[in-house]
C-alpha cells in the first residue's frame, strides 16, 4: 500500500460512525484492552472525524475537538507503517490551520511519541497515565509566517495539482440538483458539521454519457433516482479551471452507501431515544379494547388513504366510531417539520377531547421515500404520544422508525382498518349479547312479578271475604247482645216495682202511700234512675264499639284501601283462581269507584 493509494474522508460523527467505530473497537477495545464504556464519549458528537480508506475499506481514523485536541488516532494493525496515520494527522492539522487554530495538541501513547515528533509535535510536561496506558502531552504550533504568491501562479499550481489527482470516492449530500433536459445532471455536493454548518462544497457534473447508466444503477438499488438532500458516495475526478474554479466529474456511484446511511441514521435515533428513556413508552401503552374516537394522520391524497377512508366512513355512518383526519407531507425537506406540527396538533386536540388511538398511514414507497420519516423529532413525538399509535406505513418489506416505536405496527393501511373493524365488531357482538341477556332477564322478572301479583290478588280477595264474614257474624252477635241486655234490664225493673207494690205500698194507708210514693220518687230519682242510666251508657258504649268493628270490616271500606272483589253474575264473591276458571259467563270486578265486566282468557303456558 502506497500513501497515494489512501483516500481520506471526513465529516460529522453520524456520517462517519459506520466507518470509524469498527476501527476504534478493534484497536482500543480489543487490541489494547480499554473498556468500551471509556472509549465512547459525548465529544464524538461535536468533533470532526477523519477516516482513511484503502481500496474502499476503512483502515484508520482520527478526530479533532473544538479546542484543538486531536484524539482517537488509530490504524488497523495490518496497515500500520504505510502512511495512513500520517495522512490522517496531516488532514486534521490542515483543517485546524484553515480555521486559524493557534495550535493543536494530543495525548500520545509513549510508543507513538517518535511518530508525532517526526510530524513536528513537541512534548509538554511529564508523562502521565490514561486508561492504564502511559501517555505524553504533545502540541504543534500553527502560527507561522504567511507565504504569498500571485493568484494566477497559485491557481495554475492548483490546476496542476488537481490534474494529478486520481479519482476518489467522496461522501457528501446532494444539493441544488438540476436536469436541464440535455441529458446532463448538475448538482452541488455539500458536507456539513455536527452543528449543520457547511464545511465543504463543490460543483458536480454528471455528464450525459454516464448519467443514464449511473442513475439506472442507483434506482435499481434504492427505487429512486438522485434527489436533493440524499447522502451519497460518489467516485469523482477533480477538475480545476482558473476562471471557473473547482468542480468534480462523477464517474461512479455507490448506492449501498446511501442505504447504509439510512440504517446508521436509524441507529442514531434509537440510541438517542434510549438515552432519553422514552424508546418503549408508546409500546407500553395498553392496547384499547374498543374504539370510539380515532385520529388519523396521513399525506393528503395518499395512496393508502382512499381504501382506509372508504371503510372508515362506513363505520362513521353506522354511528359506531368517529375518525378525525390530519394531514402532513411525509417526504421531502419539509417532512420533519410538517409531521412534527401535525403530531403537536393531534396532542393538543387529544387534551381537549381524548382519542382512543392515533393511526399513521401512507401508501408504499421506496426506502428513500420512507427515509424522510426517520427523524429524531418525529420519533420523539411518536414516543410521547398520550394515546397508542397504530402505524400502517408502506408494505411489509418497508420499515421506518415510526413502525418501530408505534404501539402496534401493521404492514399496510388496509390491515389497520381490518384490525379496527375487528375490534368494533367484537364490541357490537358483545352489546348484542348483552341486550339479549337483558331482554331475557326482563321477561323472567315480568313473568315472576305477574305470578306474584296474581297470587297476591287471590290472597287479598280471600282475606277480604273472610273479614266480611267475620264482621257480619260479629255484628249479628253484637245486636243480639244489645237486645238481650235491654230486655233483661227492663224485666229486672218491672220485678222490682211489683215486689215493692206488694210488700210496701199495698199495706200502707193513704198517708203511708203518700209517704211511700215520695220515698219511691226519691229512690227512683236517685238509685233506680242512676242505675238505669249507667247500664244504658255501658250498653251504648258496647254498641258503638261493635259498630266500629263492623265498619272497619265493611266491604266498602276494604274497597277504599285499593282492594277489589271478584263477583259472579249473581253477585257472589269468587274467592279463588279455580272458581274464576269455572266461570263460563262474564263476571265482574268491583273497585272502589265502580264495577268492571270481565271474561276469562287463558294464555298457554310455555314450559
Amino acid at each position: 500500500m502506497l500513501e497515494t493509494d489512501i483516500q481520506i474522508r471526513f465529516g460529522s460523527w453520524p456520517r462517519m460512525q459506520p466507518l470509524a467505530a469498527p476501527i476504534r473497537l478493534a484497536v482500543f477495545v480489543h487490541e489494547q484492552g480499554i473498556s468500551e464504556s471509556e472509549e465512547w464519549d459525548e465529544a464524538d458528537a461535536v468533533a470532526v472525524h477523519w477516516v482513511a480508506l484503502f481500496e474502499g475499506e476503512p483502515v484508520g481514523c482520527a478526530r479533532l475537538l473544538t479546542d484543538g485536541k486531536i484524539g482517537r488516532m488509530a490504524v488497523l494493525k495490518p496497515y500500520r507503517g504505510m502512511g495512513a496515520g500520517k495522512r490522517l494527522l496531516q488532514c486534521a492539522v490542515e483543517y485546524a490551520a484553515e480555521r486559524r487554530f493557534a495550535k493543536v495538541a494530543l495525548s500520545a501513547q509513549m510508543h507513538a511519541k517518535s511518530f508525532y515528533e517526526q510530524q513536528g509535535f513537541i512534548a509538554e510536561g511529564e508523562p502521565h497515565f490514561e486508561v492504564g496506558i502511559e501517555h505524553q502531552w504533545m502540541s504543534l504550533s500553527l502560527q507561522q509566517a504567511p507565504k504569498a504568491v500571485p493568484l494566477l501562479a497559485f491557481l495554475e499550481g492548483v490546476s496542476e495539482k488537481v490534474s494529478e489527482l486520481d479519482m476518489r470516492w467522496v461522501i457528501a449530500t446532494v444539493s441544488e440538483l438540476k436536469r436541464p433536459g440535455n441529458g446532463h445532471v448538475y448538482f452541488t455536493l455539500v458536507e456539513s458539521d455536527a452543528a449543520g454548518s457547511v464545511v465543504g462544497k463543490v460543483r458536480a457534473n454528471l455528464w450525459k454519457s454516464t448519467a443514464m447508466a449511473l442513475e439506472t444503477k442507483f434506482r435499481a438499488a434504492t427505487s429512486k433516482g438522485l434527489e436533493n438532500n440524499q447522502e451519497v458516495m460518489l467516485q469523482v475526478k477533480a477538475e480545476f479551471h482558473p476562471g471557473y474554479g473547482m468542480s468534480v466529474v462523477v464517474k461512479d456511484i455507490h448506492p449501498e452507501f446511501t442505504l447504509g446511511q439510512l440504517q446508521a441514521r436509524l441507529q442514531a435515533i434509537r440510541l438517542e431515544l434510549q438515552r432519553l428513556g422514552i424508546a418503549t413508552r408508546n409500546k407500553a401503552l395498553p392496547v384499547p379494547e374498543d374504539f370510539f374516537r380515532i385520529a388519523v394522520l396521513s399525506p393528503e391524497g395518499a395512496a393508502g388513504l382512499g381504501d382506509f377512508q372508504t371503510r372508515a366512513d362506513g363505520l362513521m355512518h353506522a354511528g359506531v366510531l368517529q375518525f378525525v383526519y390530519f394531514t402532513a407531507v411525509f417526504q421531502g425537506t419539509g417532512a420533519a417539520s410538517a409531521m412534527s406540527r401535525a403530531l403537536d396538533a393531534i396532542a393538543r386536540s387529544h387534551a381537549e377531547r381524548s382519542f382512543d388511538a392515533l393511526v399513521i398511514i401512507r401508501g408504499g414507497g421506496s426506502e428513500l421515500d420512507l427515509a424522510w420519516l426517520n427523524d429524531i423529532e418525529i420519533a420523539r413525538r411518536v414516543c410521547l404520544m398520550p394515546m397508542p399509535v397504530l402505524a400502517g406505513i408502506g408494505h411489509e418489506r418497508d420499515n421506518t422508525i415510526v413502525d418501530e416505536l408505534a404501539c402496534l405496527r401493521f404492514p399496510t393501511p388496509s390491515m389497520v382498518i381490518d384490525y379496527i373493524e375487528e375490534v368494533v365488531l367484537g364490541r357490537l357482538n358483545r352489546v348484542a349479547r348483552n341486550v339479549r341477556d337483558v331482554v331475557r332477564i326482563a321477561r323472567q322478572k315480568l313473568e315472576t312479578a305477574r305470578l306474584q301479583v296474581q297470587n297476591t290478588q287471590g290472597k287479598i280477595t280471600e282475606q277480604a271475604r273472610l273479614k266480611l264474614l267475620k264482621a257480619s257474624t260479629q255484628a249479628d252477635k253484637g245486636w243480639q247482645f244489645i237486645r238481650h241486655t235491654s230486655q233483661s234490664n227492663c224485666g229486672q225493673g218491672r220485678s222490682s216495682v211489683e215486689r215493692l207494690f206488694l210488700d210496701v205500698i199495698k199495706p200502707l194507708s193513704r198517708q203511708q202511700l203518700k209517704t211511700a210514693a215520695e220515698r219511691l220518687q226519691r229512690m227512683f230519682q236517685t238509685d233506680i234512675k242512676e242505675t238505669a242510666r249507667r247500664r244504658l251508657e255501658t250498653a251504648s258504649f258496647k254498641v258503638e264499639s261493635q259498630k266500629d268493628v263492623v265498619a272497619a270490616q265493611n266491604p266498602e271500606r276494604i274497597l277504599q284501601l285499593g282492594y277489589a272483589l271478584v263477583l259472579d253474575a249473581n253477585g257472589q264473591a269468587l274467592t279463588s283462581a279455580g272458581k274464576v276458571r269455572q266461570q263460563t259467563a262474564a263476571f265482574n270486578i268491583q273497585f272502589k269507584d265502580g264495577t268492571v265486566g270481565a271474561t276469562l282468557k287463558e294464555e298457554p303456558h310455555n314450559e
